[in-house]
């Protein structure tokens, strides 16, 4: 049990890493919509537990598995003013990596993709497309226009085209041989 709670820290400190390597701001927001993309788009088996909340699909586990990383100081927050903090590998992070090599090679498409396509996005934009990625998925609805209601009737505060933008981009991620 508790090796694969290693194995999925590893896996997350490897990506925040590539992240930073990216150009991701590497906030919270960043950390908790790339690893709802890697779950939800591409079927990575990291099982965090996502709920619907104030700025989209949201892990209050993964939250506090970012903390416990920090305790461990394997990761460590650097204050951006004046947007908050950010993530940052600590110095012991690549001894995970080495005894984990194997399962972050397995996935490493999938992280490439999600380091470039969708961690480097603004807050604003990654709540628009994880609402969209959880309308897709968690609601199963498909056709654009509908899909553009039920992320306006979870997100009252986007606009028509804001909402219309975010189930266009999802449309075309999903159709993207990007993913694959």
């Amino acid at each position: 049990m508790e090796s694969q709670k290693m194995k999925r820290k590893s896996f997350l400190l490897h990506l925040i890493k590539e992240m930073q390597k990216a150009g991701s701001w590497t906030g919270e927001t960043h950390i908790q919509k790339s690893i709802y993309f890697l779950q939800n788009l591409l079927d990575i088996p990291l099982e965090y537990e996502y709920t619907f909340y104030k700025h989209g699909p949201y892990s209050f586990e993964l939250r506090e598995e970012l903390n416990e990383l920090r305790a461990e100081k394997f990761l460590r927050i650097i204050p951006r003013e004046p947007y908050g903090v950010s993530y940052e590998t600590g110095d012991y992070v690549d001894v995970l990596k080495k005894k984990y090599n194997k399962l972050l090679e397995k996935f490493s498409s999938g992280i490439d993709f999600v380091t470039n396509e969708i961690s480097t996005k603004t807050v604003k934009d990654l709540e628009r497309l994880s609402t969209a990625l959880y309308v897709y998925k968690e609601e199963n609805i498909e056709e654009l226009n509908r899909m553009v209601e039920k992320i306006r009737e979870l997100k009252p505060h986007l606009t028509v085209d804001e909402a219309k933008l975010a189930a266009e981009e999802m449309s075309e991620i999903l159709g993207s041989k990007r993913i694959s």
